[in-house]
């Protein structure tokens, strides 16, 4: 479960990463002169101490919204339809991004510890009850929730959450 994860941590950095990436365009020339009145603010910053490279502010913060919608995008997936999602019940929360790995497979969601203990009694009405074991506790003002359960027809369901992030991983037994 942890290496799923990791794994979903790391692709949902990596969507960030080349979201914000792009071909910067060249850096528009200075427009301000020494004949400007005294307390006008420049639309470029030097990006650099040698102000070399230069970064039009606007478009900075343009960048970073269009990061931001497509994280955003993440968590508003639709639930997938596939042999380990066909076991549990549809969660009433959002969910995001899914990775299947050699007869696992991990979703990232947006849930709240409380909506997370709502959907354990779901997969509870399921049949999701052999073996089970949970946690539910505050450590320091963190909540720490787990649900951990087979179904009898040879699937297990983790549930996990920690400092406001929460996944759900089934897998064949």
């Amino acid at each position: 479960m942890k290496r799923i994860l990791c794994l979903l941590c790391i692709l949902l950095l990596t969507a960030g990463l080349f979201a914000a990436c792009g071909k910067p365009e060249p850096p528009a020339p200075p427009t301000s002169s020494y004949d400007e009145p005294a307390g006008t603010e420049p639309e470029t910053l030097p990006a650099d101490p040698s102000g070399n490279d230069e970064i039009n502010i606007g478009e900075a913060f343009t960048e970073l919204a269009e990061a931001f919608s497509q994280l955003e995008q993440v968590f508003s997936a639709t639930w997938p339809e596939n042999e380990f999602t066909k076991q549990m019940p549809r969660p009433k929360f959002e969910t995001g991004l899914g990775v299947s790995e050699a007869g696992t497979f991990g979703i990232l969601t947006s849930a709240t510890v409380d909506q997370l203990r709502d959907y354990t009694k779901d997969l509870k009405n399921a049949g999701f009850t052999r073996n089970a074991s949970s946690t539910d506790e505050s450590v320091l003002g963190l909540t720490v929730y787990t649900y951990e359960a087979d179904n009898g027809r040879g699937y297990r369901v983790e549930i996990a959450y920690s400092m406001g992030m929460s996944a759900i991983t089934i897998k064949k037994i």
